[in-house]
């Protein structure tokens, strides 16, 4: 593997902390509420907040934990009502995911990109950054109830899934795992932002990059550059009448 290069990060991008675990959780249950792929495989997810919430601070600790992931965060303004400005449903009590001092105004995270970039890589971004991450620094994973799935759905999507990463030669690639914007803040470019700067870590590294998921999201990719190569799907059923559908997209480089 050649010399591994980052490039400089926008204004109002930074790494993620292990201070920011609680305002990730928050951020992807606010995003993923209106997501197909939770209401195919989380169904349950209006009468068990808890459980999401728990599944996505889990792995927003894993994240930061394993050297593999890429982890950014966009700053914005903190809106004080942003709770009003999302339908997701939160545990009682859960508010912003901030601390008790912050307030209208503060910068603070409302987006988030996991990039898989494989542990090498990661490593050396870590080692760039001034930012070994230590388990002690990162708080316990929460307990995992998972009363919120359905267990038959997320298999099936878990399956084709694999299959057709495989196909697509993911092996080679990095992966834009997850990119999520707070509700509250969306229409503001924090996403195409932080998409900017994953394709540039692709393109100075000559390394292609995958993503997948439903055709809602997937638009900003396609816009950017990414390349549509497969399709899945899932018939409805009683659960979910609607199905689900996602795409499969790469981003190449010379």
């Amino acid at each position: 593997m050649s010399q591994i290069q980052h490039p400089p990060l926008p204004p109002g991008i930074r790494p993620a902390l292990p201070s920011d675990i609680p305002r990730l959780g928050l951020l992807f249950v606010a995003s993923f509420h209106y997501s197909p792929n939770t209401k195919w495989y989380r169904p349950y997810y209006p009468q068990y907040p808890e459980d999401m919430l728990a599944q996505y601070m889990a792995w927003s600790i894993r994240y930061l934990e394993d050297p593999q992931f890429i982890v950014l965060v966009a700053t914005d303004a903190l809106d004080p009502s942003e709770r009003s400005k999302t339908e997701a449903h939160f545990p009682e009590g859960v508010t912003t995911g901030l601390g008790d001092d912050v307030k209208g105004g503060d910068q603070v995270p409302v987006a988030t990109l996991v990039l898989n970039v494989g542990t090498e890589r990661g490593r050396v971004w870590r080692e760039a950054e001034g930012r070994v991450l230590e388990s002690a620094e990162l708080p316990s994973k929460p307990e995992l109830r998972m009363r919120d799935r359905h267990q038959g759905h997320f298999d099936a999507m878990l399956g084709v899934e694999k299959a057709a990463r495989a196909r697509c030669g993911f092996e080679r690639l990095v992966e834009l795992d997850m990119l999520v914007t707070h509700p509250a803040y969306w229409g503001r470019r924090h996403g195409t932002k932080l998409v900017r700067w994953a394709l540039e870590y692709s393109r100075v590294n000559k390394v292609g990059q995958g993503v997948v998921g439903p055709p809602m999201g997937m638009r900003v990719y396609l816009k950017e550059g990414f390349v549509e190569k497969e399709k899945m799907t899932w018939d409805g059923d009683e659960v979910c009448p609607e199905g689900l559908a996602k795409q499969i997209a790469v981003y190449e480089v010379d």
